[in-house]
């Protein structure tokens, strides 16, 4: 399970165990699974296949539809989690167009950019 940790206010310092107890109990960590039973949808944005290869290949990820017949989106399928991926291709328009679009066809809970510079290892 992932988690995400949220603060609910800025707090003096930038390490958490040279904080003060008060200071540590304002931030809260905050699940991604949902309490009131609705499926989590996360969205993986990558822009080439190598990229996004060891994502599908990991999570079998099986292709669903083409948004505006260009934008390959993917959909599988981890724990209770549906993940959906989609490849914008080389450039910031084409990043953005598919962003929207896959966002607009999936309505995630989150979305994540995933690969760097033509790859998703380092």
């Amino acid at each position: 399970m992932v988690e995400c940790l949220f603060s609910k206010e800025k707090v003096r310092g930038s390490n958490p165990l040279s904080r003060s107890k008060n200071d540590r109990n304002k931030h809260k960590v905050i699940s991604m699974k949902k309490n009131n039973n609705k499926i989590l949808k996360i969205l993986f944005v990558g822009a080439m296949e190598t990229e996004l290869r060891p994502l599908l290949k990991a999570l079998h990820a099986t292709p669903v539809k083409k948004l505006l017949n260009v934008f390959p989106i993917y959909k599988a399928t981890y724990k209770s989690i549906e993940v959906y991926i989609v490849e914008t291709f080389v450039g910031d328009s084409n990043a953005s167009i598919a962003s929207v679009e896959a966002i607009k066809e999936v309505n995630p809970d989150y979305v994540i950019k995933y690969g760097c510079v033509g790859d998703s290892y380092a």
